[in-house]
């Protein structure tokens, strides 16, 4: 087995040049450490102490989070009738959903019935008895 002959470094080191003796398996490290450092990035600017240390604003989609006294009245009214309008339409999707599964469950309930009753049939007639179920 021979050795590898030494690499020689251009004088330029160009991303051609890094893509033909860089290893994949290098490229995707170096991708998957800053894919993770992204992510790391994120989850951390949630946290209360990073925001303090930044000063950044956390994102509020209500007025939940503010003092009482700040919100308006007109602005309590508005979060409570979107609150109670995601209730409602959050009611109805359960409600269908709910219908959905009792027409199922129902629906195979009677298929399982009707296979039941026709095996029930089909033994009684290859005895020729009634098997407990009144025919012949």
């Amino acid at each position: 087995m021979s050795k590898p002959e030494p690499l020689i470094l251009p004088e330029k080191v160009t991303i051609i040049w890094l893509i033909k003796h860089v290893p994949a398996r290098l490229w995707a490290a170096s991708i998957g450490i800053i894919i993770a450092s992204f992510i790391a990035g994120i989850q951390s600017s949630q946290l209360t102490t990073v925001q303090e240390i930044f000063k950044l604003k956390p994102v509020v989609n209500n007025h939940a989070s503010l003092p009482v006294e700040k919100i308006t009245l007109s602005e309590r009214r508005d979060a409570l009738v979107r609150y109670l309008e995601d209730t409602e339409t959050k009611a109805r999707k359960f409600t269908t959903i709910k219908k959905r599964l009792g027409e199922w469950y129902t629906q195979n309930n009677i298929n399982l019935l009707i296979d039941k009753n026709s095996s029930v049939l089909r033994r009684a007639n290859m005895k020729g008895g009634d098997n407990g179920v009144g025919l012949k």
